[in-house]
């Protein structure tokens, strides 16, 4: 691990280089904006112009910044947010990928109204009035951008007065960074294991659905690592989910059971091979007949019964052990190429006794130390290189270190 993390080092020192030429294009290309802003007759044209030159810049953050750490701190902080919801509470834990409507399931369930506009050509529910607190920042898309990404949970009243809590999550195929990777498979498993009893309900689309079940096989993947199920053939239990369908017309609830039995009679070899794949199938084709719960959020009066179905049948009994950490072993080589940066930084920032940016790099580490155990290392190291250098400056540093104290 620890080479690979060099190698890392070596290309994002490489990259510094590769870094620096962009800014000077990027800078090039602004100049080359303004000169040209006459020619920007439209404000389409101007935004076209602007969102270029954030790609860009995007771009050249990526190369000199592995991992934004404040990012992640903000991603791990929704996290512990969201356990602090589903603390000794039976959870619904909503898992599928970006687009599937989670999101819009939750507001659904929660008590939030829709109205179906067209956007792009397309037909799109916008919400109207959002019923929960929790939900006001809780966006939905007509795309399939991910727009969910953090962990957001949210207490909500069954019809027999018991309290249940529900978690959204970010999408599960999510690209968007080595931030999300993390934030999902610790940040969300650690909330996870502090509830009573979780029972996962997967959302599938049908457009996410298709004709391949691509959108099945890609989520069910990432089910298994969530599960602790290796790639040795084992499969994953699917008894204690429940299956919610978005984007169906009411119509198809008595249909879906027949085309995941006919699913089961066309697996490929690849499928059957896939243990859990197959337990999948068999599993849905069962809990979909008579019908399938069918999420309709124009139907409001249906929204108790399908929280009811939803929360029917088995759970999972002890989260702590059910549950296990999974983030992929490039984030965390990655994770660990910027917390090597941040504590180079902590070191230079000290000779130029730059008492600010030393307290904002140590504050970052010591913070990630208490979240992941991969950062503990890291967040040693900064203290040791200012306990160290205040020792050895002791007295002409007198002045920083009473910043530091004030800070």
């Amino acid at each position: 691990r620890m080479a690979k993390v060099e190698i890392l080092l070596e290309k994002e020192g490489a990259a510094q280089e590769d870094a620096r030429k962009l800014a000077r294009e990027i800078s090039e290309q602004t100049i080359q904006a303004i000169r040209n802003s006459e020619e920007l007759h439209t404000e389409e044209e101007y935004i076209t112009c602007i969102e270029a030159l954030l790609s860009q810049v995007g771009r050249l953050l990526r190369m000199i910044r592995p991992v934004d750490l404040d990012l992640l701190l903000q991603l791990l902080q929704a996290g512990q947010n969201a356990g602090d919801t589903m603390q000794d509470k039976d959870v619904l834990l909503f898992i599928g990928t970006t687009g599937s409507g989670k999101t819009s399931t939750i507001h659904y369930l929660a008590g939030s109204t829709f109205k179906e506009v067209v956007v792009k050509g397309f037909d799109h529910l916008k919400i109207l009035d959002v019923a929960h607190p929790a939900l006001q920042k809780a966006e939905t898309s007509s795309s399939t951008r991910s727009i969910t990404r953090s962990v957001l949970s949210l207490d909500i009243t069954t019809e027999n007065g018991e309290t249940l809590a529900i978690c959204d999550s970010p999408g599960f195929d999510d690209t968007d960074g080595v931030e999300i990777d993390i934030a999902n498979g610790f940040g969300l498993v650690k909330a996870i294991h502090r509830a009573k009893r979780v029972k996962p309900v997967l959302v599938l689309s049908q457009n996410g659905i298709g004709d391949r079940f691509g959108a099945v096989s890609q989520v069910i993947r990432t089910i298994s690592r969530l599960l602790g199920v290796g790639a040795d053939g084992a499969s994953v239990d699917p008894a204690p989910f429940a299956y919610a369908f978005t984007k169906y017309e009411e119509k198809y609830a008595d249909r879906l059971y027949k085309q995941f039995r006919e699913k089961r009679k066309e697996l490929t070899d690849a499928e059957r091979e896939d243990a859990s794949f197959s337990a999948f199938v068999r599993d849905i084709a069962s809990k979909t007949k008579p019908v399938a719960n069918i999420v309709s959020p124009l139907n409001e009066g249906k929204r108790t019964s399908l929280l009811s179905a939803l929360s029917e049948g088995e759970w999972y009994e002890d989260p702590a052990t059910s549950f296990s950490f999974f983030v992929s072993e490039s984030s965390l080589d990655k994770l660990k190429v910027q917390l090597q940066f941040t504590t180079t930084s902590i070191r230079m920032a000290l000779e130029r006794k730059d008492a600010a940016l030393v307290m904002i790099r140590l504050r970052q580490l010591v913070e990630l130390g208490d979240r992941l155990p991969d950062a503990s290392v890291f967040a040693k190291q900064g203290l040791d290189e200012v306990s160290g250098f205040l020792v050895r400056h002791k007295e002409s540093l007198s002045g920083c270190i009473e910043k530091c104290i004030e800070l």
